[in-house]
């Protein structure tokens, strides 16, 4: 008997401590969704962030037994939500690492094969697995963009951040997603609500944290092109004159070319050719840095008179791109229009002039 109240006295009071844990990230969370709302002009990426703390908040409403959610609409309302939150993770971590997003058919299809599982009654064969199958290739991809973008980053802050955000993705997907699997998060003990639940308050408060400081350099100001100026030092402003030069000189022709291959071509630091080119010219990515002496090239080609025909693909191929596909976004991404449709324009405009 002893002992039975003892069990029953440890499950009260990792039932409180569950629900006080909940409430106070929930409470962060929202503060969170207030400061990227409030604080950074409504965007694609702010607005993500926001959805993003919104989702989890929901998530955390309803999945302890120990927090008391209405009946009805109210928590129709809060699960549906709540299992938005991986898609939302994958948009928000997109927003975060990657300039200029932009989701590929397979992407969506397999976000709509994570909502649409969620959705689906227990009795329907395979539905849990298939959403957890989906809900993996999704944050492997992600694994893989966050690790295949880090090379160009040139903000120090977001580098910085990149290893943890890894670390944190990893465990938070292999422990959420291998209970779902299992069946056995319908079969927790009681402390370990409570030992969940603190590990989203402290990730929750850290977040808020970092949310209330001045504006991060992590957010751009303009996607994918020249970001806002904050002046760095002489010796940044020299390295990035140099760098500058030696772009000028052709060097941007070299296919592949990465910051690694120009730091020994100007026989300095990596770290210190990515500071000076970030502070000192603005570009938030190498790739974007590189392209924009490509584009610039393209816009020659495509306003010469003398290869009004010459085809799109060929300019691609002639300015460095491997294929069509990254040329026409990166030109649409600097100039706000497709080639094609730059070159009519040229053409249109000369017309009326003459």
């Amino acid at each position: 008997m002893t002992s039975c109240m003892c069990l029953w006295g440890m499950s009260e009071t990792s039932g409180i401590l569950d629900v006080f844990l909940r409430g106070g990230a929930v409470t962060a969370l929202l503060a969170c969704a207030a400061l990227f709302s409030v604080r950074l002009r409504p965007t694609r990426k702010s607005l993500s962030v926001a959805a993003f703390c919104v989702g989890l908040c929901c998530y955390l409403l309803v999945s302890s037994p120990h927090v008391p959610v209405p009946a009805g609409s109210t928590a129709a309302i809060l699960i549906g939500l709540a299992r938005f939150v991986p898609i939302l993770g994958y948009w928000a971590s997109h927003e975060l690492f990657v300039d200029e997003v932009s989701f590929a058919r397979w992407q969506i299809a397999v976000g709509f094969v994570v909502i649409a599982g969620a959705w689906l009654p227990p009795a329907v064969p395979f539905a849990d697995l298939t959403r957890g199958i989906a809900v993996i290739i999704l944050f492997s991809h992600l694994a893989f963009v966050v690790v295949a973008s880090g090379d160009g980053d040139l903000v120090e802050e977001r580098r910085q951040f990149r290893k943890w955000f890894l670390l944190m993705m990893a465990a938070a997907v292999i422990v959420i997603t291998g209970l779902e699997l299992t069946g056995q998060d319908d079969e927790l003990p009681d402390w370990a609500f409570a030992i969940h639940a603190a590990a989203f308050l402290c990730f929750a408060t850290a977040f808020l944290v970092w949310a209330v400081r001045p504006v991060s350099e992590i957010w751009p100001s303009k996607p994918d092109a020249p970001d806002q100026i904050s002046p760095g030092s002489p010796a940044d402003e020299l390295l990035a004159g140099r760098a500058q030069s030696a772009m000028d000189e052709g060097l941007w022709q070299e296919e592949g070319l990465t910051i690694a291959q120009l730091a020994a071509h100007l026989e300095t630091r990596e770290h210190r050719l990515r500071r000076a080119i970030n502070k000192e010219l603005g570009f938030r990515n190498f790739p974007s840095f590189v392209n924009s002496y490509r584009i610039e090239q393209a816009r020659l080609i495509l306003t010469d008179p003398m290869k009004l025909d010459y085809p799109i693909q060929s300019v691609a191929y002639d300015v460095g791109f491997s294929s069509i596909g990254p040329f026409n976004r990166a030109f649409r991404a600097a100039q706000g229009m497709s080639p094609t449709e730059f070159r009519k324009r040229t053409l249109k405009d000369r017309a009326t002039s003459v």
